[in-house]
């Protein structure tokens, strides 16, 4: 019989030896090499601290000499910069930041052209499932972290400046539930699922020129704009959004999903697994990630695994952090902030509920979530039941007997997910600005027109798409009980 080490802290790492196995807040896994014991850790998490996005942080210094300017479009503004130089580029630390995010990934962490297409389809196939693990998994319990919540509360993002065990005000809840939406809306940015469909397919999209590659550089810039404000109104010991951040971050938009999806049952082919792992690992290289750390921990789906799940003894179980008694963690935050919130109108009670049933009873109780009755845990089941069905016909029906059916849904699933978001978000398509008292000018410039033709176009897809699933799921069920009404009338 297999001995399990169930580590309740950071230091009990260091007795584990190669072939242990060892659980983490319920999740078991095998030590090996491509972990990380407490001893390593604290020396690589020092230099990982140590470590910012020195590159950007000098240009947005040059960019900004008098101070940054609340609402400022930081991709434009750099645009503008390089465009007034012409082709006389000089050694400026602009420039050096536009050579930089203009180069190719490694061959080992660049993503392919299959890979691209595979992770983008397989993401749209499975949103329903990702977008809620990345909301109840990744955001709502990764992020909970004693040391990520420090940087999020010096940055102000997604919880208030500092702890407090008072209930958040509603204007804070429709805060946290913005930036949400504008973390799901960068999401879907890389996935392709926007509107109007750009021209740009596979490996040109998130390539320098492509609309995903112009949004990830957003988001980029927009880190070193949070790191450069964390560090003007305090002094840290560690560089705010430092490599430890980032490929916490990194692992929680990769990892997590497929984490989830087989947690649900659904889980990826080893194809679409590295193909997803891949696409983010070619993401992270353009958010400024360390191409060390991405070859180490993310080039293939077991080292993200082994990463992710020795990470988060030292995120969650670090032997100071645990003394910390004053800790509250953001997660019932958050999740109070997206009840009840179009499309889905869920309660605070089923919100812990999933959150549990994903994070696992040991995690979630950790970070503060109740449980919830028995009837909730029922109706859950059911619904996540019912959100699987569509995926598992898709990959018989779809993928087999007839593909224009899947294109159709892919088509309707990414288009309306990207439509929803604009709605959610005001009719904008948000330009990842830094915070603070801005124009009307500004809002206007992210607005966005409706869109009806489009807009008829995908109920009538979604109609259609509805229809043929729920009458060839009728008509097997029939044929079934036909055949075996057959087969029992023959034998009797």
């Amino acid at each position: 019989m297999v001995k399990v080490v169930v580590i309740q802290r950071a230091s009990d790492t260091l007795s584990l030896k190669d072939g242990d196995t060892f659980q983490v807040f319920g999740h078991s896994a095998t030590w090996n090499h491509q972990c990380v014991r407490r001893e390593t850790a604290l020396r690589q998490y020092i230099r990982w601290r140590n470590e910012g996005d020195s590159v950007l942080d000098d240009a947005l210094q040059e960019l900004f000499p008098d101070g940054l300017i609340p609402g400022a479009d930081l991709f434009q503004r750099l645009e503008s910069c390089i465009s007034s130089k012409g082709e006389k580029l000089d050694t400026s630390a602009t420039t050096r930041f536009w050579e930089v995010i203009h180069k190719c990934p490694p061959d080992n962490i660049r993503a392919t052209e299959k890979q691209i297409e595979l992770a983008q389809s397989f993401f749209i196939d499975h949103s329903a499932q990702i977008m809620q693990a990345l909301l109840y998994y990744s955001l709502a319990g990764g992020f909970a972290s004693p040391r990520i919540v420090r940087t999020l509360n010096k940055v102000s993002y997604l919880v208030p400046h500092r702890n407090t065990k008072q209930t958040p005000s509603q204007t804070s809840k429709d805060r946290i539930f913005r930036r949400l939406l504008e973390t799901f809306q960068f999401v879907l940015e890389v996935m392709r699922c926007v509107v109007p469909i750009p021209e740009q397919q596979g490996s040109a999209y998130l390539l320098p020129g492509g609309d995903g590659w112009k949004a990830i550089v957003r988001v980029r810039m927009l880190h070193g704009v949070a790191r450069a404000r964390a560090t003007q109104y305090d002094n840290p010991n560690d560089i705010p959004i430092n490599q430890e951040d980032m490929n916490g971050t990194l692992a929680s938009f990769s990892t997590v999903p497929l984490w989830a999806l087989r947690q649900l049952g659904l889980s990826p082919s080893p194809e679409e697994a590295e193909a997803y792992l891949a696409l983010w690992c070619h993401v992270g290289f353009y958010l400024g990630v360390s191409p060390a750390s991405l070859s180490e921990h993310f080039t293939n789906v077991t080292a993200a695994d082994q990463f992710l799940a020795s990470a988060t003894i030292h995120l969650f179980l670090d032997d100071e952090e645990l003394e910390d008694k004053s800790f509250v963690p953001p997660t019932m935050s958050m999740l109070e902030a997206v009840a009840y919130q179009p499309p889905l109108h869920s309660s605070v009670e089923f919100n812990c509920a999933i959150t549990r049933f994903l994070l696992g009873a040991e995690l979630a109780t950790h970070l503060g979530v109740p449980r919830t009755s028995w009837w909730m845990t029922i109706r859950l089941r059911a619904i996540l039941l019912l959100q699987a069905y569509p995926v598992g016909f898709s990959k018989f029906y779809g993928q087999i007997l007839r593909p224009g059916w899947l294109e159709k849904r892919r088509y309707v699933y990414a288009v309306g997910m990207a439509m929803m978001l604009r709605r959610r978000l005001g009719m904008r398509q948000t330009k990842y600005r830094p915070e603070g008292e801005t124009e009307q000018a500004v809002w206007e410039d992210e607005s966005v027109s409706p869109d009806y033709t489009t807009g008829h176009l995908l109920v009538k897809r979604w109609r259609q798409t509805l229809a043929e699933m729920v009458g060839v799921s009728i008509a097997s069920v029939i044929l079934i009980g036909l055949c075996c009404w057959k087969i029992l009338s023959y034998i009797a």
